[in-house]
């Protein structure tokens, strides 16, 4: 079973929709809803499902922070970090599931999607033209890959599971950037391995939940714009963080 953390401003309209689809997969035992953005929450009906455990905050507390919430209130073992501005074919609960399952919690890292570029510009194109009804059409081949890999994928961020019992919490350090990297080096530095998801039908706008005004992403998946001069930050949270654990120096990129 799959906890689900889905952080929100509720600037997303379609998202109400795709929680009504969601809420009716069998291996999504919750979701938690970190709701950054009290006044704006939409009177629907699916937010009263059984399945949604929502998290009202006072003020906006950013993406990482909702994510460490999640973690520490999740019942299930299986964690998926779902940003509120994406859709994608939802028989990736299934397969994730599946998949987390048949691995020792050891060696399960990330899990996270990797769109190639040209794939994703294609399918966002197709995305003005179809309903969330239509994704299954729009899948490549319909056999959805987990490959391991070392290098962290564009719109990683966007989409990816874990080990509840795996999870390093995100420092305090880190509000609204770099969450999904610290995920993935601490999880690598672990000695557990991280896996990529391809072959998935994935849309996104990239608005992002920090609503930052200014970023955009480059060819390589980096997030320019607010927080790039947080990089070298982040490389030192790491580096302290091996050393309080005991663990050799290695690159970061």
């Amino acid at each position: 079973m799959i906890s689900l953390c889905i952080p929100t401003l509720w600037k997303y309209k379609p998202l109400i929709n795709f929680l009504e689809s969601i809420v009716q997969i069998p291996v999504i035992g919750e979701i938690h809803i970190i709701n950054n953005h009290v006044k704006n929450t939409p009177n629907a009906d699916v937010l009263k499902h059984s399945k949604i455990r929502m998290h009202n905050q006072d003020k906006n507390i950013g993406v990482n922070p909702a994510w460490n919430l999640a973690v520490r209130n999740s019942v299930f073992e299986n964690i998926c970090f779902m940003n509120d501005d994406t859709i994608f074919d939802l028989k990736l609960f299934f397969e994730v599931d599946k998949f987390l399952n048949s691995k020792p919690d050891s060696d399960i890292g990330v899990v996270a999607i990797n769109i190639p570029y040209k794939l994703y510009e294609m399918q966002s194109s197709k995305m003005t033209q179809v309903s969330i009804d239509d994704i299954d059409q729009l899948n490549i081949n319909g056999i959805i890959e987990f490959n391991q890999t070392d290098l962290q994928g564009p719109l990683h961020g966007c989409l990816f599971f874990v080990k509840k019992n795996n999870w390093v919490e995100i420092p305090h350090q880190l509000i609204k950037d770099f969450g999904d990297c610290w995920a993935w080096y601490t999880q690598r530095d672990l000695g557990r391995k991280n896996y990529s998801i391809k072959n998935l039908f994935f849309y996104t706008p990239a608005s992002w939940t920090n609503e930052c005004k200014d970023g955009i992403f480059d060819m390589n998946g980096l997030v320019l714009g607010e927080g790039l001069e947080n990089v070298e930050n982040l490389r030192k949270l790491i580096s302290d963080w091996r050393s309080v654990n005991n663990l050799p120096e290695v690159n970061t990129p």
